[in-house]
């Protein structure tokens, strides 16, 4: 259904001074009885009203399970989880901190101790204590840093997101453009998950799928030059495809996000 310029006028004022919207098309619908539907798209105005959000589990309640329920149910209906999104700064923060220190444990945990240079690789012969201190301080620094990058990466989403808002017309303020990027967090699990399973199934048949992959690429290589070390770039390739998907799904969730919630309205 096609939209007039009054029409779109008055979408914009609602937005600016925050009136109910339709959450389907954004159409604005204050006034309307509760069992009336959008004159432009059909969505019944209770569905649009804030009070019918109950929220997703870690919103209802701050706790262990509310986070692996929240998560799993952004994994597997990624748009019926943001639909019970309320629109509210309340625990966002904690939600992404959650999810991005998750993240970067998962990232780090196979690199600490093996990197050349690294202070935990050296300290193995100098006693377990030493050993023990040296390993505990670097992990933490290994996860600090990989969560300051994976912080910055959302706050760059976030602006994102407000940009192309701004932009299109769409209702998405800071509360919601937060709640999005937070809930879509998990999605940076996956970075490190994609490599350490890369990992397990090169120990596990002791690198044979490296170098059956390899194989056919040293045969391409020119003879008589310099050698190349295929199965370390092989291995390199993989570990940051790894990475990428995991970025990848996080760009998926704030897609969805985005497109369920932009013309949400605030409690």
């Amino acid at each position: 259904m096609t939209t007039t310029v009054a029409e779109a006028q008055v979408t914009a004022d609602a937005i600016a001074t925050d009136r109910l919207l339709c959450e389907r098309c954004g159409y604005a619908i204050e006034g309307l009885p509760t069992a009336a539907s959008c004159p432009e798209c059909g969505k019944p105005v209770a569905e649009s009203l804030p009070g019918s959000r109950p929220g997703t589990p870690w919103q209802v309640r701050r706790s262990l399970t509310s986070l692996v329920q929240t998560n799993l149910a952004l994994l597997r209906r990624p748009r019926a989880a943001f639909e019970l999104m309320r629109i509210e700064r309340a625990g966002s923060l904690r939600l992404l901190l959650t999810n991005l220190l998750l993240a970067a444990i998962l990232i780090s945990s196979p690199w600490v101790g093996t990197l050349i240079g690294d202070p935990a690789r050296s300290a193995r012969t100098s006693g377990p204590w030493m050993e023990a201190v040296t390993f505990g301080w670097v992990t933490g620094a290994w996860v600090g840093l990989i969560t300051l990058v994976l912080l910055g990466l959302v706050a760059v989403e976030y602006r994102g997101i407000r940009f192309i808002a701004a932009r299109r017309g769409w209702r998405l303020g800071p509360e919601a453009a937060w709640q999005i990027c937070a809930h879509a967090s998990v999605g940076w699990m996956f970075a490190g998950l994609f490599p350490l399973l890369l990992m397990a199934v090169m120990t596990a048949t002791r690198g044979e799928v490296i170098e059956w992959i390899s194989a056919p690429i040293e045969k391409l290589m020119p003879r008589g030059g310099r050698p190349v070390n295929v199965s370390f770039w092989v291995t390199g390739a993989f570990v940051a495809v790894g990475y990428f998907a995991g970025m990848f799904v996080f760009e998926l969730l704030v897609y969805f996000g985005v497109r369920t919630r932009r013309y949400a309205n605030p409690l």
